[in-house]
């Protein structure tokens, strides 16, 4: 047998059968067995269980010990390989990686294993943040769980494998404000005791210290992080300082004390000892502190400054999977890629305002066009991606392509690009947004933004989508039912669908709108027979048979005035009067503008 797998249970969470069922799947594949270490569930649950998940439960009376109630179940496992779950967490996809560990002679050049957990932040926005957690142990004499809260494994053997899969976990999901300090009341009260007990154990301060960030208890925060610090350095010739050094300068920033926090920071990065997640960490907080009060040149350097501690150690998670929950995976691609994001909202906010004061603009635009380049837009969330679409988008289109004076001229060839290499990516950039399927409703989202609310820079950007085939392609993309809301909620809409038709479409409109008041009628009809032509059979090859359907109600404005011209070319060659005033009333609700030469058409 290869694994067992322990879980610990009350009955209470509603994820519970998620979780069974995905460790059911993982156990169909590895051989091995379930074992429930049962801490109070309720006696209908627990049968169930029973009947259709576990090989044994176990009973455990609760006693405000995880570790424990851990172990308890550990000693029931009979496999190679053990491996804990929380009754709140399940894997949504099969943990391919894992699985693949533990199916091969791999798994004997190690003494744990940890994978990942994505802690959401809520119920609805899909927002969380990811964590490693050692959840698998060889089972080997002195194998344990040590810890009332925040337990862990402590095994002789320390080999550590980093397993990239991950597990959604919504613990920390809370229904409000009350019951998130109720579980931080509780976690505290145990860690402060666990303190107590051994005041020299770094991890118990270190999960403290997190636990005080997230509550926001900045004085409680900075008192234990200094008094750590001192212990540190007189106990430890400073090794093991880096968490609370990253907590003496969150809490100094939540108490408004920058500057005593930068001070800080110098300090703690002259040290020698201090690991280079812990140095990461800082920069990366110093930098999400730049960019929210207006410090964006020092945003730039702060990321410049993480980003040569990410190349160097990046792919040595094993530096800071554990050393503290403060860090998360601060030397992580994903983290890269949300600080390479800060990069470019800080130029982009420079640029916006034209304030660029040391950094040059072309120096600037190539900070922003080089990172958005570099970005890897898989690995960040929605939310975050808009937030750096937003960002690009409300810089000025003629700032991007203004490369044409002398000065201009002359820095970009000191820089050794063309001011023409900016504006070329950033059409690619505008293409990549539509073309690639986890950014593009992202970008119509941030595009609706700026077309609600900052109109002048909606109209420069319209430059760069008007005829766009990416625009085209990526409104075909759109569902029949997504496409039905879209187009009843908003004017933005018709407008970005008439942009995709750019050029022909609206030159056509032009031409009735400028010669059809002069034009004989024979001329005038054949021009309006081409217009119907024209609008309907590009729509017809661009948007969803759907959009048709009824008086073409799903259509842009000059969709909907070619079939109601198409009904009404119809009626008058039928002298149908009524219905010719019908659909000239029909025509003239969508284009105002085409009443003049509708009714031209009419009296010839």
């Amino acid at each position: 047998m290869i694994l067992s797998i322990s879980i610990l249970s009350n009955g209470k969470s509603e994820d519970l059968w998620k979780c069974l069922e995905s460790a059911k799947k993982i156990l169909k594949r590895v051989p091995g067995e379930l074992i429930v270490t049962d801490t109070g569930c309720p006696k209908d649950i627990r049968e169930r269980i029973e009947r259709s998940y576990a090989d044994r439960v176990i009973d455990f009376t609760w006693c405000n010990d995880f570790a424990a109630a851990r172990n308890a179940g550990m000693q029931e496992c009979k496999g190679e390989w053990f491996m804990a779950m929380d009754d709140d967490e399940w894997f949504e996809r099969e943990p391919e990686e894992l699985i693949a560990f533990l199916l091969s002679d791999e798994r004997n050049n190690y003494g744990i294993a940890a994978y990942r957990i994505k802690n959401y932040f809520d119920y609805t926005s899909g927002e969380g943040g990811f964590s490693w957690a050692t959840r698998l142990c060889r089972l080997i004499p002195g194998a344990h769980y040590h810890g009332v809260v925040h337990e862990y494994i402590s095994s002789p053997d320390t080999r550590c494998k980093l397993i990239y899969d991950y597990a959604e976990h919504y613990g920390y999901a809370f229904a409000d404000e009350d019951e998130k300090k109720a579980h931080a009341k509780r976690n505290q009260t145990l860690l402060l005791e666990a303190i107590r007990r051994e005041p020299f154990n770094l991890k118990w301060r270190s999960q403290l210290i997190a636990d005080y960030h997230d509550m926001k208890m900045y004085p409680e925060l900075l008192d234990l992080s200094r008094e750590t610090l001192a212990l540190c350095k007189r106990n430890y010739a400073g090794n093991g300082k880096g968490p609370f050094a990253v907590g003496e300068f969150l809490a100094l920033l939540g108490l408004d004390k920058a500057e005593e926090a930068k001070t800080c920071m110098n300090q703690a990065l002259e040290e020698e000892n201090l690991e280079p997640a812990a140095k990461a960490a800082l920069w990366d907080h110093l930098a999400e502190w730049q960019l929210e009060n207006g410090e964006e040149e020092g945003c730039i350097s702060s990321v410049d400054a993480y980003l040569k501690i990410q190349a160097v150690h990046g792919m040595n998670q094993t530096e800071s999977y554990e050393a503290s929950p403060l860090y998360g995976e601060v030397l992580s691609d994903r983290v890269k890629q949300i600080l390479l994001g800060r990069k470019v909202a800080a130029a982009c906010r420079l640029l916006a305002e034209r304030t660029t004061d040391g950094l040059t603009t072309n120096k600037l635009k190539r900070t922003m066009m080089d990172n958005l380049q570099s970005i890897q837009w898989n690995l960040l969330a929605e939310y975050q991606i808009g937030g750096i679409l937003q960002e690009v988008l409300v810089v000025p289109v003629h700032v991007i392509f203004d490369g044409e004076d002398e000065d201009t001229r002359a820095e970009a060839s000191e820089d050794g690009f063309e001011a023409s290499d900016i504006s070329a990516a950033y059409v690619d950039f505008i293409d990549g947004c539509l073309t690639d399927e986890k950014r593009r409703s992202v970008f119509f989202a941030a595009l609706q933004q700026v077309y609600e609310n900052q109109s002048e820079r909606f109209e420069e950007l319209t430059n760069v989508l008007s005829g766009s085939i990416a625009l085209v392609d990526a409104l075909v993309s759109i569902p029949y039912e997504v496409w039905k809301k879209i187009t009843s909620d908003s004017e933005f809409w018709n407008t970005l669908i008439e942009l995709a038709g750019t050029g022909e479409l609206l030159q056509a409109r032009d031409v009735l709108l400028e010669d059809g008041v002069q034009a004989s009628r024979e001329d005038l009809q054949g021009a309006l027979i081409h217009y119907v032509q024209l609008v309907t059979g590009f729509y017809q090859l661009n948007l969803p048979a759907a959009a048709f359907t009824g008086a073409g109600g799903l259509l842009p404005r000059d969709g909907r005035f070619a079939l109601h011209l198409g009904q009404l070319l119809m009626a008058e060659g039928s002298k149908d009067g009524k219905r010719v005033a019908e659909e000239v009333k029909a025509c003239v609700q969508e284009l105002p503008d085409m009443k003049d030469v509708l009714l031209h058409y009419l009296k010839a």
